[in-house]
């Protein structure tokens, strides 16, 4: 649209015909009325004129505006950390950001019209058609989901809320706004480095798996604390609560168990440490042994927080979720699981410290 109007021919035909009437005028009285006339229309002509091109240069402004906001929202849209999703009224995504399409290894252009359903893994699709349902027939919520990516599925937070529509939108063709979370992703700048410093030296990565330990012990009693003060109030704040407060801290907890994940996986590889649930073997380089399913479980939560000792009844509760055993019995597991260490030869030593528990303490 031009920011000028299309006036300034008009009026010097009308300035001209004005002109022409004029010099016929003394000749031909008649004309007299009409002149009067016509100089008045067009006087009004000319303050229509401006009154026009005000509004029209408003009107262009505003055209500017709405052009500047809406590229405001394609670059907080596309440039986004975290994934975003534009679904219709079927399901199937109409708009996709970089960061989804990164999620799954694909081009954000190749998302446009897949189903959201086909874009998770098989173990999250029967949730994900639960939860598209809901988002259809208006719903907000949130959800933890598998993504299908190129070489392994990728756990996200998933937030669903509906899509702001201009007014005057036909019935039955909204749209639903989901924002993907990627818990696989560092939570720190310093881990990237740390990650490709860590290829050779276990000890690194045993401190990011303190550091991790220690964020998730917190974050845990945070929950649960949050959870607790649910209980003790009205329907409105519970609510409240939930969405303030226990909803990010359950997404946040999510995020550091998967950071912990990471690097106990990768402790254990550097160390060469491997923990066979099927066959019921720990395996390290080339010697191997036998354990039972209680001493695997044991093993395996010790190996996720080296270097901390935890008693007896914390070991019953997290690492077994049997609190109704002894405290005698863990004595009996740890020292059967102790000689097994010993003969594996492994690098690290199952302590007994008094009275803070137990431990297994890498050299």
């Amino acid at each position: 649209m031009s920011d000028v109007l299309p006036l300034a021919p008009l009026l010097a035909d009308v300035a001209r015909l004005q002109s022409q009437a004029g010099a016929a005028s003394g000749r031909h009285p008649v004309l007299v009325d009409a002149l009067a006339s016509l100089e008045q229309a067009v006087e009004e002509l000319h303050v229509a004129a401006e009154e026009l091109q005000v509004k029209n240069e408003e009107l262009m402004l505003a055209l500017r505006d709405l052009d500047d906001e809406r590229q405001r929202y394609r670059d907080l849209f596309d440039l986004a950390a975290d994934g975003y999703l534009v679904t219709d009224s079927r399901g199937a995504v109409v708009e996709a950001n970089r960061a989804a399409g990164e999620l799954m290894g694909l081009p954000a252009e190749s998302l446009l019209g897949c189903r959201l359903v086909e874009l998770l893994a098989a173990g999250s699709r029967a949730d994900g058609a639960r939860h598209a349902g809901r988002a259809r027939s208006g719903q907000r919520g949130e959800a933890f989901l598998d993504l299908a990516g190129a070489d392994e599925s990728r756990l996200v937070h998933v937030r669903f809320r509906p899509h702001a529509e201009p007014e005057g939108t036909a019935p039955g063709t909204a749209r639903t706004h989901w924002t993907l979370v990627d818990l696989e992703r560092p939570l720190f700048e310093a881990e990237e480095a740390a990650d490709n410093a860590a290829r050779e030296d276990p000890a690194l990565a045993r401190r990011w798996l303190r550091i991790f330990g220690e964020l998730v012990a917190v974050t845990e009693s945070l929950l649960e604390g949050a959870a607790d003060r649910t209980d003790a109030v009205s329907r409105e704040a519970r609510l409240h609560l939930l969405e303030s407060e226990v909803r990010p801290l359950e997404t946040r907890l999510a995020h550091l168990r998967r950071r912990r994940d990471h690097w106990a996986r990768r402790h254990e590889g550097l160390v060469g440490l491997e923990l066979d649930v099927e066959a019921g073997e720990v395996r390290y380089r080339d010697r191997a042994v036998t354990v039972t399913h209680r001493e695997q479980q044991l093993l395996r939560f010790l190996v996720q927080r080296p270097g901390v000792f935890y008693p007896s009844r914390v070991l019953l509760a997290r690492a077994w979720h049997a609190s109704y055993l002894s405290e005698e019995q863990v004595r009996t597991y740890v020292a059967r699981l102790r000689r097994k260490l010993v003969d594996l030869d492994l690098p690290c030593e199952l302590v007994t410290r008094r009275p803070q528990g137990y431990a297994l303490v890498f050299r």
